[in-house]
Formats: structure tokens, sequence, C-alpha cells
């Protein structure tokens, strides 16, 4: 929210702080011809705390966020999003609201990509399933990354 100001009714694409990702990602991610992208990773078990997403056949996204029933969803949204002019703005107003109404204060973030997606907002998916990426939230997970990254801790 506190880049809305900065962003204004540019396209942009947006990434969790810790998330870590191959540079294929974001390449394929400004590449893609649809407005609004979540990158998606098919290779995940999926427990409560994830972020999932249903699509259809066709790849639009259906249901998203950390409420999604895990068996019915068969990815995880990684956090990294490109959010097109039209929806940026629309987005920035859902989270304000949501800022406003004590109820929903402490609601996730992709909250508002759920209730865009229930308005009728077209988000495609993004299959990043064999491309390598990672959160970091943790000195283990770091460690991890490293690993994974091949990058020298």
């Amino acid at each position: 929210m506190l880049a809305a100001p900065a962003i204004g009714s540019a396209e942009f694409i947006k990434f969790d702080a810790d998330v870590v990702f191959d540079v294929k990602i974001l390449r394929q991610l400004v590449d893609t011809d649809q407005a609004n992208v979540l990158c998606i990773d098919r290779n995940i078990a999926l427990e409560d705390k994830e972020v999932k997403v249903i699509t259809d056949n066709l790849l639009q996204v259906l249901e998203v966020g950390k409420t999604v029933e895990p068996k019915l969803a068969l990815d995880e949204s990684m956090a990294i999003e490109k959010i097109s002019a039209k929806t940026g703005p629309l987005l920035f107003a859902e989270l304000a609201k949501m800022m406003k109404n004590y109820a929903i204060l402490q609601d996730y973030y992709e909250a508002a990509y759920a209730s865009q997606v229930a308005q009728g907002v077209v988000f495609r998916a993004l299959d990043i399933t064999r491309l390598n990426w990672t959160e970091i939230g943790t000195p283990e997970d770091f460690a991890a990354a490293n690993a994974k990254f091949e990058t020298p801790a």
C-alpha cells in the first residue's frame, strides 16, 4: 500500500521480500501477455499456512487465499504477481478498505486478490513449477536457499 502513490495507475510486479527466486520466473512474468498474473507452483505439499490457488483448465484463477481448502487446490501462490494498470488502483482501494475495517484488519493481503477475483477481475496463473524459488523465514530456510541457489553462506 505504501507504494501506491509511486505506482499510480502503472502496471507493476509485486513480490514478497522473503521470496528468493530464479530470474527466469521474472522473465516469464514480464513476457506474458496476460494482464494479471499469479505465479504458482504445483509441486508443493499444501497446508493451511500456504496461499492456495484453484484454477480452471485455462489457468484462470477461480479462488485464492489461505482459507482455500487444501484438498481442492492444486497449486500454491508463490507471492510473485503481475498487476495491470487497470487492476492496480482497484487492488489498492481494496487494501485500503481492508485497513479501515477492524474485523479484517489482520487479514493477509491475498484476501484483496480473492475479493477482486470474486468481483470478476480476471487473474491467470503462471506455472513455474520447474523453476527454483523458496521463502526465507528462518536461519534454516536461509541455509536451504543458499544450498538451492549455490551461493556462499
